[in-house]
């Protein structure tokens, strides 16, 4: 491919994403680079809404409760659980977090340690020798099929898709086997993004920019 794409990706989305595309414009600040921007909104304002999520979240849940397993044994209807099921404190389901979130730390660590991340070929300008994360594959297949688009059209269908499963599967039974709306959606959505991950694996790559 022949073009730099450090920064001419991000220039070309946002102009697709037009007056929201306001972060990725060189007008914003003359003096910062789109890459420094880009490096910046990774290490804090994503991390920061990671948090603000998760802190209301946890909020629902205490508000909610947590949701009684499926395989329990349920009331009259076949659909809740008897008000009678045992519970627990939302404590002890913050503790069971923080001890899985400790151990897969410690799983990385170790994996960071004995399969460092390797540094790749050197550099060489206006030819991309690069290649993203293998859980973003399949969104550059998508490029390679209609342009730049493809990635920003493909991420907002996508968490649409999640958005509005809820409100199109009303079914109020517990057990995934019996609601069926929800586990072919599903399945649909994981066979699309392996297949568009393997395809961005077998074929060639190829180059959209200035679209």
């Amino acid at each position: 491919m022949s073009t730099n794409r450090g920064q001419a990706p991000n220039l070309e989305i946002g102009k697709l994403l037009g007056g929201a595309g306001w972060w990725f414009s060189p007008d914003l600040a003359g003096q910062i680079s789109i890459l420094v921007r880009l490096y910046a909104a990774h290490v804090v304002i994503v991390p920061g809404l990671i948090l603000v999520l998760a802190t209301l979240h946890a909020l629902l849940v205490k508000k909610h409760k947590i949701s009684p397993h499926p395989s329990l044994p349920t009331d009259d209807s076949g659909n809740q659980a008897p008000e009678d099921e045992p519970t627990e404190p939302f404590t002890h389901h913050l503790r069971r977090i923080a001890a899985f979130g400790t151990v897969l730390l410690g799983l990385l660590g170790v994996l960071a340690v004995l399969v460092p991340p390797t540094i790749g070929p050197p550099p060489v300008a206006g030819i991309e020798v690069t290649r993203p994360p293998w859980n973003f594959w399949w969104m550059f297949t998508l490029e390679n099929w209609i342009g730049l688009p493809g990635i920003l059209y493909g991420e907002l269908i996508f968490f649409a898709l999640l958005v509005i499963l809820p409100f199109v599967d009303r079914n109020p039974n517990r057990y995934w086997r019996k609601r069926p709306v929800s586990m072919t959606i599903a399945l649909v959505i994981l066979l699309v993004v392996v297949a568009l991950t393997v395809l961005m694996a077998v074929t060639p790559t190829q180059q959209h920019l200035g679209m």
